[in-house]
């Protein structure tokens, strides 16, 4: 995902303040070894025990760091063990139950950002349904980088979760439209809409679960697509960059849909429509700002973020056309790109648009329905940066 600029302000600070509870740690490792017999068989209280003991050490290292070389000793020894055997299904899927266990107390008790963003990268690296319950509790996070991670360990169990009891895929479903409704970061709602992406069943899902799962989903993201295009159209880079992933869905998704429902593929080809003009138009309103003469370098180069992740999001928006209604159409994309276009681009750009609305009224799709933005005649007001969080470690 190309929004790695917030996801940096995550992460750019020294983290300059560690306040530690003097929490007694052995001065080695505890033992993890298990028998043989026990990975192939099933683990036992022993083996749990062990197990539970080595992880309640390295969250100690996290609780009791005092700069980042210790912040990654305590994360990578959590990693390291949970691999350990990576062979044994039954080691994994106990390391990462036994981690959650422990993990959502250490979670609600680390106030600091950094501790809080160790940890999280941690559990995020374990991909079993397991851990399920600690994700619950990261995605909900005050903190977005937790949050993040916490969604991005989603995206690693997602297809095992469908594979379980409706107890599991409840909670991810439900989790889903609360993002899709509440998440105010790019970079998080970006990593939610990968979770989304259920393209293949995976080991012991069906057909018919698969098609149910992509309906729900698309279900989720017609519900808030206006929203989000009125974010991208307002001039939200960070936003066109999550919503690219939103549209590359679309034409994932769609074999679910269309097999309920036939008129669902005019469904996924107005919302694709819908946020392509909204990129349209925010292309237009930066383009139209970079040409002013009493912009700053600043806002200039503000407008030029805007300016690139909204080509690039247009791109995305003719590729799920093309995809959607089997046609190989490049316009938009010779509009952005192509010499010869006649100024202003932006024009040429819109247009392109609105021949594709054309061109799909045949397949029930409308003109999209966002009228022409006010040109820009002074510099936009600065926006306020968002929180920061210390280093989470190297």
């Amino acid at each position: 995902m190309r929004i790695n600029r917030s996801l940096a302000r995550w992460v750019a600070i020294p983290a300059v303040c560690f306040i530690t509870t003097c929490t007694p740690l052995l001065a080695q490792p505890p033992s993890l070894d298990v028998p043989a017999s026990s990975l192939k068989n099933g683990l036992t209280k022993t083996d749990e025990d062990k197990i539970r003991q080595y992880v309640k050490y390295y969250i100690g290292i996290i609780r009791n760091a005092k700069n980042d070389k210790q912040l990654r000793n305590g994360r990578v020894g959590l990693v390291e063990g949970y691999r350990r055997y990576g062979d044994s299904t039954y080691f994994q899927y106990t390391c990462a139950r036994i981690s959650a266990e422990e993990g959502k107390a250490a979670l609600k008790e680390f106030t600091d950002p950094a501790r809080q963003i160790n940890l999280a990268m941690a559990f995020s690296s374990m991909s079993q349904v397991s851990i399920q319950s600690v994700l619950e509790a990261m995605i909900v996070h005050e903190n977005p980088a937790v949050r993040y991670f916490g969604w991005r360990g989603y995206y690693g169990i997602r297809r095992s979760v469908l594979a379980q009891d409706a107890q599991y895929t409840s909670k991810m479903f439900a989790s889903i439209a609360k993002a899709a409704r509440d998440e105010d970061s790019p970079p998080v709602f970006g990593q939610m809409l990968q979770v989304m992406d259920l393209t293949s069943s995976g080991a012991g899902v069906d057909a018919k679960t698969l098609t149910d799962a992509q309906a729900r989903l698309v279900a989720i993201l017609d519900k808030h697509w206006r929203k989000w295009c009125l974010q991208v159209r307002a001039g939200d880079d960070e936003m066109s960059a999550a919503c690219g992933v939103g549209v590359r869905l679309l034409p994932k998704l769609a074999p679910g849909v269309i097999a309920k429902d036939k008129k669902n593929k005019a469904k996924l080809l107005q919302m694709t429509i819908n946020m392509a003009m909204a990129a349209a138009q925010a292309y237009q309103v930066a383009e139209q700002r970079i040409a002013l003469e009493n912009q700053t370098a600043e806002a200039k180069l503000a407008a030029q973020r805007v300016l690139e992740a909204n080509a690039t999001l247009l791109v995305d928006c003719e590729a799920a056309l093309n995809a959607l209604a089997a046609t190989n159409e490049k316009v938009i994309t010779r509009a952005l790109t192509g010499a010869g276009v006649p100024p202003p681009r932006w024009a040429q750009v819109q247009r392109e648009v609105l021949d594709w609305a054309d061109e799909l009224k045949k397949e029930g799709v409308v003109a999209p329905p966002f009228p022409p933005p006010k040109p820009p005649t002074t510099a936009p007001a600065t926006a306020t940066a968002p929180a920061t969080a210390p280093a989470a470690g190297k």
